[in-house]
C-alpha cells in the first residue's frame, strides 16, 4: 500500500516538472514584433508582424504530413483582461497537391509550393477582432503552438521533449489607433 502511494507522488511530481517545463514562453523562437490595428469597412484586423522559428523535429512533422496548429490568445478591453477572440493558424503539407497549405479558417487557406514560401508567408498574419470594440480598447496578444491537436501517437513525446516541440510567444500589447 505504502509503495503504490509513493509511486503515485512520484509519478505526479514528475508529470508536474515536465509541465512546468512546457508552460515557459520561448523568445528565442516565437517573437510578435509589431502589432497594427486594421479597418476594413465594418471589420477590424490585427495586422501582425512575427518572428518563427520552428525546430527541426517540427519541420520534419510537417514536412510528413503532420499539421501543426498555432493558437492565439486576444484579450483586452473589459477589466480584468477578458478573452475577447482565438485565432487558430494551420500548417499542412498536402502531398497529393504537392503544396503547403497556411489555413486561417474564415481567411481562407494560402497554397504554396514551397516549405520556405510557407514559412515567409507566415511571418504576417492577420487576426480578425470581434465587431463592435470600443475605440480605446487595448490589451495583449499571444501565440502557441497547440500539442493536443498533433496527432495521438505524438502528443506524448511531444510532452516528454518539449524542447522541440514547445513554440510559446510572450504577450505582447495592442491598442486601438488613436488610443
Amino acid at each position: 500500500m505504502r509503495r503504490s502511494r509513493v509511486t503515485r507522488v512520484s509519478l505526479l511530481m514528475l508529470l508536474s516538472a515536465l509541465l512546468s517545463g512546457c508552460l515557459g514562453s520561448t523568445p528565442d523562437r516565437a517573437e510578435l514584433q509589431t502589432i497594427g490595428v486594421l479597418q476594413s469597412g465594418e471589420r477590424q484586423f490585427l495586422l501582425l508582424q512575427q518572428r518563427l522559428s520552428l525546430s527541426s523535429t517540427m519541420l520534419s512533422a510537417l514536412t510528413n504530413g503532420v499539421e501543426l496548429s498555432l493558437g492565439y490568445q486576444v484579450s483586452g478591453c473589459q477589466a480584468p483582461y477578458q478573452a475577447i477572440a482565438g485565432h487558430r493558424v494551420v500548417l499542412r503539407y498536402a502531398p497529393l497537391r504537392r503544396a503547403y497549405e497556411l489555413d486561417q479558417g474564415e481567411l481562407g487557406v494560402r497554397r504554396f509550393g514551397r516549405r520556405s514560401a510557407l514559412l515567409a508567408a507566415l511571418e504576417r498574419i492577420r487576426i480578425e477582432l470581434p465587431p463592435g470594440l470600443p475605440a480605446d480598447c487595448r490589451g495583449e496578444l499571444s501565440m502557441a503552438l497547440d500539442l493536443t491537436r498533433l496527432p495521438t501517437p505524438l502528443r506524448f513525446p511531444a510532452f516528454l521533449r518539449s524542447a522541440q516541440w514547445r513554440l510559446v510567444s510572450p504577450s505582447v500589447p495592442w491598442q486601438m489607433p488613436g488610443v
